[in-house]
């Protein structure tokens, strides 16, 4: 099943790539890294992308909520020595 879910993601992404004209490189796409980039750009962009995600994640978290509410209704909570790392490695703060 998954993998028929991935050839179906897979075929709409090359379709999309189709339309919109995206299958060739652009000769005038912009590099990754620019020199004129500053320290403080870079950190402010790494925060902005983690509270991106931050807000992704959540939000995703409340839309699926009520679909997996009634599966995690009555089953308890795991300990957090079981899900931190630190704890697996034997360090304890």
């Amino acid at each position: 099943m998954m993998a028929q879910q991935l050839g179906i993601a897979l075929a709409i992404a090359i379709v999309i790539a189709v339309l919109f004209g995206r299958t060739k490189m652009e000769a005038a796409a912009a590099p990754v890294w620019r020199s004129d980039m500053s320290i403080l750009g870079l950190i402010w962009r790494l925060a902005a992308s983690i509270g991106v995600f931050l807000v992704c994640y959540f939000g995703a978290g409340m839309l699926i909520f009520l679909l997996v509410k009634s599966y995690y209704q009555g089953r308890p909570c795991p300990h957090s020595r079981q899900w931190l790392p630190w704890y697996r490695c034997g360090l304890s703060f």
